[in-house]
Formats: C-alpha cells, structure tokens, sequence
C-alpha cells in the first residue's frame, strides 16, 4: 500500500513510490516496449492519477488486442465501464478527470473512487505481467 500515516492520530499522508520491480520485469521490459512504457508511467513519483491510470489502461488494452480484458478473464465489462467513466467524468471525479465536460452522457450506475481506479488497474497490470511473463517463458 503505497500510504501510511504519521504521528499517530494525526492522518498525515507520505507517499510511497513503488519498490524496484522484480528483475524478471526489467528483462521482460527489455523485450516488450509495452511493458517498459507501464512500469514508466508505474515508476513515477507522484500517486497514480486518472491521467496516468487511463495511460496503462491503454497501454494494455492495445497490446492484448485482439483479446479484451474482461474476455481474457481479468476484470468484467462493468468494472471496466466504472473504470473508464470514473476516469473520464467531471461528474464523478472532479478536477481529476481526465476530462473537463462531458455533454450528452448520462453518468453509468457504477463508478469508482480514485482509490478503487488505482486498485483495480493495479491487479490488471499485475495480471497482464503474469500473462506475459508465462507466454515469454513458454517461449524461452
């Protein structure tokens, strides 16, 4: 958990950059540049934004294709519908969105929290490694 808090009752908040990624990654980014673009955008040090977890939702939405995340077993279309509605509405995440109006749309049934985004795109990127990391292997 990339929080924790200081000074007892006091909720001060400390981010905690991700560790070092596991040197089968960094080798597995050496091969596939789709991998070396996600632990980019995961290395950074500031807490993941929509911005940036729309960026690896994209990142491997794109490399699994023609296969879909929730087809390959990894989530399910309504988490991915509250997922990309969250990132992208003013209406539901603020000045956070990846957008600043979104006319017309009828806001969905389901949404996340910008916490609930980063878990939830978290354990797709984690699936999403295993998955290639077994097919490199398989191949090695």
């Amino acid at each position: 958990m990339p929080w924790r808090s200081l000074f007892g009752r006091q909720p001060l908040m400390v981010y905690q950059p991700p560790t070092s990624p596991d040197p089968g990654y960094v080798s597995l980014a050496a091969a596939v540049p789709d991998v070396a673009d996600a632990l980019g955008v995961l290395g950074q040090a500031d807490p993941l934004s929509w911005v940036a977890l729309y960026k690896l939702f994209e990142i491997i939405r794109d490399n699994v294709k023609p296969h879909t995340l929730d087809g390959l077993g990894w989530t399910t279309k309504n988490e991915l519908s509250a997922f990309t509605a969250s990132a992208n509405r003013p209406d539901l995440s603020g000045i956070d969105a990846r957008h600043a109006r979104m006319a017309g749309i009828n806001p969905p049934k389901v949404s996340m929290t910008l916490s609930e985004g980063r878990r939830f795109m978290i354990r797709v990127v984690n699936s999403w490694l295993v998955d290639l990391r077994a097919k490199s292997n398989s191949l090695g």
